[in-house]
């Protein structure tokens, strides 16, 4: 950490922008926390909050749909995002934010567990580090991409030559 600078923490962030009237600042901080970490219902909660505020009731129904929220307009809001995508599940599902299909669906709570099971919820597991065994293929493909550069830089000097011959 430099000197001279204090550390901001992202919900610290988030309430310097809701009380400087940034709410669309205050939800894209919120979202990109959201899907760069962990799906926490309490902040799909905060930002569904913020998106009624902002008057776009079908977004916050996409985030109240990820929270166990008891405000009053989360129904309302969830079903204005259900009927958008006309009540279809790939639609519903194609719409929630990136990320949320690796979360298995014991980790959400029974209510958000319950909706996602709805709308035909698959949990992805994520990517692992762990890589399948490579296949012989798989070793030569880059080894065939080192011998075409180079093919292609002795062509290209044999015909340089020959240019430079002609010029003579």
């Amino acid at each position: 950490m430099q000197q001279g600078r204090c550390r901001v923490n992202v919900f610290d962030r988030v309430r310097q922008d809701e009380t400087n009237g940034d709410l669309a600042s205050a939800k894209n901080r919120l979202c990109s926390h959201a899907v760069t970490t962990r799906f926490d219902p309490h902040i799909c909660e905060q930002i569904a909050r913020i998106c009624v505020r902002m008057q776009n009731p079908t977004e916050a129904g996409r985030w109240y749909f990820l929270s166990d929220s008891g405000d009053a307009e989360s129904s309302a809001c969830i079903e204005k995002f259900l009927a958008a995508h006309g009540h279809r599940p790939a639609q519903i599902l194609s719409q929630l934010p990136r990320g949320v299909e690796h979360k298995p669906l014991q980790h959400w709570t029974p209510a958000v567990g319950e909706r996602l099971q709805k709308i035909g919820f698959k949990h992805v597991p994520a990517r692992t580090k762990d890589r399948t065994p490579s296949t012989l293929l798989d070793n030569l493909y880059p080894f065939g991409c080192i011998v075409m550069v180079f093919a292609v830089l002795v062509l290209a000097f044999i015909g340089l030559r020959t240019v430079v011959g002609w010029l003579k």
